[in-house]
């Protein structure tokens, strides 16, 4: 902390200290219902906060000259899902935009979040894979994570 010589900051005494409510002004009458006081204060828990929604940005889609980073998982124990069956799992790298929306729009994201987005399956179902289906898809998301998610800069 600084010395309050520096700064010109004092203590405050016992009588600056015992303000009395009705000295505190207060805006006029008109204005009070229009008052928005619900946006989060420094000292609201995160949980009480709502997620923002992401503006839509231009995102474009590139043409990679060697494909789409992706990995494809076959599997061993096929499923049906909305009355497809699903026979392997195709894993996506995130875009940069794909993992602000997650951050922007999931209060309090995991990595299933993170392998929905990169599996276009329900984050449910990823959880719900058994076995070695499970094992294989979420290796091959881990290696696409952001490097934040693996505990990286």
């Amino acid at each position: 902390m600084s010395d309050p010589k520096e700064t010109g900051a004092r203590t405050l005494t016992d009588q600056e200290r015992a303000v009395a409510l009705d000295d505190i002004p207060l805006p006029p009458e008109d204005l009070i219902d229009e008052l928005d006081n619900s946006a989060a204060s420094p000292g609201t828990d995160s949980a009480e906060r709502k997620p923002q929604p992401m503006l839509e940005k231009e995102v474009a889609e590139l043409d990679y000259v060697d494909g789409v980073p992706e990995r494809r998982v076959p599997l061993q124990n096929k499923f049906r899902l909305d009355g497809q069956v699903i026979e392997e799992v195709r894993v996506l790298a995130l875009t940069p935009a794909e993992v602000a929306n997650i951050l922007t729009q999931v209060e309090t994201p995991d990595v299933y979040d993170f392998y929905a987005v990169m599996t276009k399956l329900p984050a449910a179902v990823v959880r719900g894979m058994r076995g070695q289906d499970g094992e294989r898809v979420t290796v091959a998301c881990y290696d696409f994570l952001p490097l934040f998610m693996k505990g990286g800069a």
